[in-house]
């Protein structure tokens, strides 16, 4: 509502900018947090950086309505999807451009998203807000606009919820075990929680980055990892962890010192599954920017950052499917589950449902965990797939092609939780064309409503 008053005031376009960049200031400060790696004046750079960035949607929709009456407030939603689309390459951390996962707690409201995604979520809830703000301050109006609120926000909750009850359970085809941890490279734990109550599964999902591969070959088993696979091999037949490979790059690309000795090497954030003699190798690609690599374009930040481990590799001939037992599943580690066009790019036809390796000890004491959470439940509902998430001090759980959490774990010691899985291989709306539907719909929605609001505002 701010945003929206900032717009339609009849002031000086460049009398409302410094308003909007307070505005995301204050949006963006729990950003402040993540930059207490940097020095303070080089932190308070960034800060103004990343609000300036996120300011551009609106400064973008101040312009526009300085020369049309009413258009700036309608393309002001559209606007914030696209930068709903473009803000995981940046950060996660400003609110305002994740508003469409807010439902996910609630997911009888939003079965639509197969066909919109979050985005649509998010493009939907400001469209809701413009029309609040407009049978506020147009009284000859307010009730055409009070019942095209009405029926937008009613449509496709109802539709939602008769989609949400109609569904048919599928039949598991797949049991499935998963691991929260609260410590990191503890075999022991796992196999003695499997063995303690008496676990079988097709397959054993453990975090990302459970275990270091020091060993300098390239994807070879870790002792530890070969250990564990004995002592489950009876009750559980595969067995998929994360692992951070380190691994001797003749090209020099990086240097380590290790052992008191200066070594070349590449460093893979992987997830390696173990099946009898069979080893099958899924290379994380979408990368965190900054927090794990440093984008060419942002290269100048490199000499900021004080954490050695940053700058990961990426393996783009490497695949991103895994055969687990007996069905292949689409494994994405952490952060690329937030990409909802790598998702629809990487799965294939014979993919039965995801699985997800995460680490997620850096949010331990922030809201980032329910966020986190919400994403990931919108994506089992944008491609109707189960998803079963391993955590490392977050939530490991299985979310079905609803986005109901039908198992999920509690905070404290190392859990090993199961849950069957039913496969889907249907393609969604949204999986064939991503990001398309909501703004052709919405745009159309706006073009509407705008030649209907003749008077300005």
């Amino acid at each position: 509502i701010p945003l929206l008053y900032l717009i339609a005031m009849p002031v000086k376009w460049w009398k409302k900018l410094p308003l909007v960049f307070l505005f995301f200031v204050a949006d963006n400060i729990v950003v402040a947090h993540w930059l207490m790696q940097y020095e303070v004046l080089k932190a308070a750079l960034l800060y103004i950086v990343i609000s300036l960035l996120y300011a551009l949607p609106v400064t973008a929709a101040i312009l526009v309505e300085q020369r049309r009456k009413n258009y700036g407030l309608y393309i002001l939603p559209l606007l914030i999807g696209l930068t709903d689309i473009i803000h995981p390459y940046l950060t996660l951390k400003a609110t305002l451009f994740t508003s469409g996962y807010i439902f996910a707690s609630h997911p009888e409201y939003i079965q639509w998203y197969q066909y919109t995604g979050g985005v649509g979520g998010t493009v939907w809830m400001g469209y809701i807000n413009v029309l609040f703000f407009i049978g506020l301050r147009q009284k000859e109006k307010r009730r055409t606009i009070a019942l095209a609120s009405l029926l937008l926000i009613s449509l496709p909750v109802v539709w939602s919820m008769l989609v949400f009850l109609r569904v048919s359970k599928e039949e598991p085809q797949v049991r499935s075990a998963f691991v929260y941890a609260d410590t990191i490279g503890n075999a022991a734990i796992i196999a003695e929680a499997c063995h303690r109550d008496s676990i079988r599964a097709d397959f054993l999902l453990l975090p990302e980055s459970y275990f270091v591969n020091d060993l300098r070959e390239r994807y070879e088993k870790n002792k530890v990892i070969n250990i564990l696979y004995a002592e489950l091999k009876g009750r559980i037949p595969c067995l998929v962890a994360g692992v951070d490979a380190e691994v001797l790059d003749n090209e020099g690309n990086l240097s380590k010192e290790l052992y008191n000795k200066e070594y070349s090497y590449k460093r893979y954030n992987a997830a390696i599954r173990y099946e009898g003699d069979s080893v099958q190798v899924k290379v994380k690609k979408m990368l965190i920017p900054v927090d794990e690599y440093m984008p060419k374009h942002m290269a100048y930040l490199e000499q900021w950052v004080e954490n050695p481990s940053l700058n990961l590799s990426v393996d783009e001939s490497n695949g991103n499917s895994l055969r687990l037992n007996k069905v292949n599943a689409l494994t994405l580690i952490c952060y690329e589950v937030v990409h909802s066009s790598f998702i629809a790019q990487c799965l294939q036809p014979d993919d039965g449902f995801i699985a997800l390796l995460a680490s997620e000890d850096f949010m331990t004491d922030t809201d980032g965990l329910d966020r986190y959470m919400d994403i990931i439940r919108v994506k089992a509902i944008e491609f109707q797939k189960y998803i079963v998430k391993s955590s490392y001090k977050g939530v490991a759980a299985c979310i079905d092609n609803r986005g109901v959490v039908i198992a999920s774990s509690s905070a404290g010691t190392t859990q090993v939780l199961v849950s069957d899985v039913a496969c889907n291989y249907k393609k969604t709306v949204y999986h064939s064309i991503v990001y398309v539907i909501p703004f052709l719909l919405l745009g159309a929605i706006s073009f509407l409503v705008v030649l209907s609001l003749k008077k300005p505002l």
